[in-house]
């Protein structure tokens, strides 16, 4: 890893909330003895965190964006307030769907006459217990916190429109959901619980990190645009950049 990629790893103010959340899960695990399991399962739920706050991002965006900047051109279902209804619908049966999987994974934590189809159920089984309760505040609390700190504290829903911030939490939630299966694989195999909690929180935290850095800083914005351009063998630049600005956390 060169000098330029490490320094986004280097902490500071414009990623501290982000240190703060793996402090926060570590310390769970090593002081107030979480489950390492429970790492697992709350980043599956962070899922769910991630939609009712993009949720609020699309209705402040429509109700306090800047109206100069939609093209008309380009008004569609992702534009004025159907988008949200639209998210919703989309959104959470992706992840209704994909909760059937993850709960089938689970198993012994989650009781057995509930069955995997029974969402609802299962999420407030596992919010009842006191350790994934409060690592889902966690999770809660970083990411409305970085929320306030880089969206709405700069302005930026202002700059942005319904449009282009539509498509920014999947990414995110692609990359941590398959960590996470990953990580239950990696544990069920290795029948290393403690591994895969550690394996998830590093690698969430590293990915984050670059994310936070490429959003901040447009050199390195750039090199790693680049580098997706070399290893993936992309011939348009300019889309590449596009594609890889519209997963930018703002």
């Amino acid at each position: 890893m060169n000098t330029n990629l490490l320094s986004a790893l280097v902490p500071n103010f414009s990623n501290a909330f982000i240190w703060l959340n793996a402090i926060l899960m570590l310390a769970g695990i090593f002081v107030f003895d979480w489950n390492p399991e429970v790492v697992i399962v709350a980043y599956f739920l962070e899922t769910i965190i991630i939609g009712v706050i993009h949720i609020c991002k699309l209705l402040i965006v429509i109700l306090y964006g800047d109206k100069h900047l939609i093209d008309p051109s380009e008004q569609n279902i992702f534009s004025g307030f159907t988008v949200i209804p639209f998210f919703i619908l989309h959104y959470f049966f992706f992840i209704f769907v994909q909760s059937i999987f993850i709960f089938e994974m689970l198993g012994d934590l989650i009781p057995k006459e509930n069955g995997s189809f029974n969402v609802f159920g299962n999420y407030a089984y596992l919010l009842s217990q006191h350790d994934v309760f409060m690592a889902f505040l966690t999770l809660a609390f970083s990411n409305v916190a970085m929320t306030f700190k880089n969206f709405i504290l700069p302005g930026e829903f202002r700059r942005t429109t319904t449009s282009k911030l539509y498509f920014q939490p999947y990414v995110r939630i692609f990359i941590q959901q398959f960590v996470a299966i990953f990580a239950w694989f990696f544990m069920f195999f290795a029948s290393s619980a403690m591994a895969a909690a550690l394996m998830i929180i590093g690698f969430r935290l590293i990915v984050d990190l670059f994310l936070n850095k490429a959003s901040m800083d447009k050199d390195f914005k750039a090199m790693l645009v680049n580098r997706l351009k070399k290893n993936q063998k992309f011939e348009d630049a300019e889309q590449t950049e596009k594609s890889f600005d519209s997963f930018l956390e703002k």
